[in-house]
């Protein structure tokens, strides 16, 4: 609808220019010699002023919390010339992610712009792009320009605020202590003995020591942490983004722990498979085929060691190759720890 406002703006300035030329002709007074000649160059200043061939002379982002990308771009003359533009609209966007920003520029060598947060999809960007429309002096031109921004973008999956992760730990802990492999510490009673002078009385085993007639103190030996394997079940659904957010946030939480001992299993660009390590993140697409989908979950479970499966309750998992293997199964109905942020 402006573009159609700024046409018509060109329009009736050009048959007003017209009807002065006609009244010169016809009454060639000073008057009209002067009205023609203001005109005329006003015509001219303002066609000139959108002539700028304007060019990107430096760009620079940042991911912040939320993962918005805030953009700024640095824009001058070819010529490093001052613009003559009354003002810039600026338009940077990523297929149907887009925002906007409106900037005046007369007179001004060079503009700097720093865009509101944009919000990209999941998964590396190479390249957005920036439309550039600038209003000539007067309104009657716009200076159009589309630039292709080279940039080396990688928007992982949202992470829970920290407040959210120390909620989530806390639910899910119990349920970790209960198996038999946990990343918490697990204890064993190593030696039953008489007590000592450096054993606090809170080590005391009263229960043995009133059948023994004497104190007796339990010496505990503790298993060493077994290794657990973080694994993502992408099976198509409406939650798949939420679950996968919530699989990278465990991911975040205990990546010293686990390391590269996450296994995302979707969908991938030579089809369904699965990928270990951070990078997995940026590219995993929901799946359908369920058989292929089991496949690769059953050659992810590694004996001795402990899996926690994230997958939407709208789907079944498949039976088990090790029927006696302990796991932890987390789906839809972790994902209040979202809504409380």
């Amino acid at each position: 609808m402006k573009d159609f406002i700024l046409r018509r703006q060109v329009v009736l300035y050009l048959v007003f220019y017209f009807l002065i030329i006609l009244y010169l002709l016809t009454f060639p007074t000073t008057v009209s010699w002067f009205l023609f000649y203001a005109f005329t160059l006003l015509l001219i200043i303002s066609y000139a002023s959108s002539s700028h061939r304007l060019v990107v002379r430096d760009v620079s982002w940042h991911v912040n919390e939320a993962n918005g990308i805030i953009f700024k771009v640095k824009l001058s003359s070819k010529r490093a010339l001052p613009l003559f533009l009354s003002s810039l609209k600026l338009t940077l966007y990523k297929e149907d992610r887009r925002t906007q920003h409106h900037q005046t520029a007369f007179f001004n060598k060079y503009v700097t712009v720093t865009f509101q947060p944009i919000l990209l999809k999941r998964g590396r960007h190479e390249s957005l792009s920036l439309d550039i429309e600038g209003m000539s002096l007067f309104g009657l031109w716009v200076k159009r320009a589309t630039h292709s921004i080279p940039v080396d973008i990688d928007i992982y999956p949202l992470v829970m605020r920290k407040s959210s992760r120390a909620n989530l730990m806390k639910e899910i802990h119990p349920l970790l202590s209960h198996a038999h492999h946990s990343v918490l510490h697990d204890f064993y009673v190593k030696e039953l003995r008489a007590f000592q002078n450096r054993d606090s009385l809170s080590d005391i085993d009263w229960k043995t020591s009133m059948r023994r007639n004497q104190w007796m103190v339990k010496e505990y030996e503790r298993e060493e942490e077994a290794p657990i394997d973080l694994i993502f079940y992408g099976q198509a659904s409406e939650q798949f983004e939420a679950l996968l957010s919530l699989t990278y946030s465990l991911f975040m939480e205990w990546h010293a722990v686990i390391k590269d001992n996450v296994f995302i299993i979707g969908r991938f660009k030579y089809g369904i498979e699965t990928r270990q390590g951070k990078q997995a993140f940026l590219t995993v697409q929901p799946a359908q085929d369920s058989k292929e989908l089991h496949r690769c979950l059953n050659e992810s479970l590694k004996p001795g060691r402990k899996p926690i499966i994230v997958t939407s309750k709208t789907h079944s998992l498949p039976v088990l190759r090790s029927p006696n293997q302990t796991y932890l199964i987390l789906d839809d109905d972790y994902l209040h720890h979202f809504k409380t942020e």
